[in-house]
C-alpha cells in the first residue's frame, strides 16, 4: 500500500500484474494510479489503465506483483467522492437511476438504522411494510445486497432491476430440483 500511496501522490505510473477472478492468466497493466478505496472489507486501486484508455478498478488483494515506473504522468482531476455517490460497492457500470425498495416491517427496522445507501429515504409505512427510495447504479454488488434479505425485501422500481432480482432468485430455486 505504501508503495501505491507515493505512486499516487507524485504521479508515476505502476505496472501490476493482476488476477481476475473471472480469468485464468494474469495479466500484465501500465496504469495510472489515482486513488484507493475500501468497499465490503476489500480494498481497490482507482486509476487509468493505459491500454485501454479507460478508467478501471483493481483489487488489491489480487495484485500479484507491482512496479513504479520512472514514467510521470499530469495530475488527473478526479474527485472519488462524486464519482462514486450513487454507488452501492466499487461498480457504477449501469447509470443511476431511482430504486424502490419495500422491506418488512421487521427488516424495515433494521434498514432504518443500517441505511443502504446515503440516499435512502422513507416514502411510505403502514404496519406491514416500508418503502424506501434511493438513487444508485443498479449493479451486480446492489443485486447480491438486495438478495440477501431474501423474503424480507421486494424490488419495485426499476422493472429492469425487479426483473434482474427474479430471474436470479428463479436460478437459485433451479438449483434446488
Amino acid at each position: 500500500m505504501h508503495d501505491i500511496l507515493y505512486a499516487i501522490e507524485n504521479n508515476f505510473e505502476i505496472q501490476i500484474k493482476h488476477q481476475s477472478y473471472w480469468k485464468d492468466n494474469p495479466e500484465v497493466r501500465i496504469i495510472q494510479p489515482i486513488a484507493i478505496k475500501e468497499s465490503q472489507n476489500r480494498w481497490y486501486l482507482i486509476c487509468i489503465d493505459i491500454s485501454k484508455k479507460a478508467f478501471r478498478n483493481f483489487g488489491l488483494d489480487r495484485i500479484q506483483k507491482l512496479e513504479i515506473l520512472n514514467q510521470k504522468f499530469k495530475p488527473i482531476e478526479f474527485d472519488i467522492t462524486t464519482y462514486y455517490q450513487n454507488a452501492f460497492g466499487i461498480e457504477t457500470y449501469e447509470p443511476a437511476v431511482k430504486i424502490i425498495l419495500n422491506f418488512n416491517n421487521d427488516q424495515s427496522k433494521y434498514i432504518k438504522s443500517l441505511p443502504l445507501h446515503t440516499s435512502q429515504k422513507i416514502i411510505f409505512e403502514n404496519k406491514d411494510w416500508c418503502q424506501f427510495e434511493y438513487y444508485m447504479h443498479p449493479t451486480n454488488d446492489l443485486i447480491m445486497e438486495i438478495m440477501k434479505y431474501g423474503d424480507s425485501v421486494k424490488v419495485e422500481k426499476p422493472l429492469s432491476l425487479k426483473e434482474d432480482v427474479r430471474n436470479r432468485i428463479i436460478n437459485t430455486l433451479n438449483l434446488y430440483n
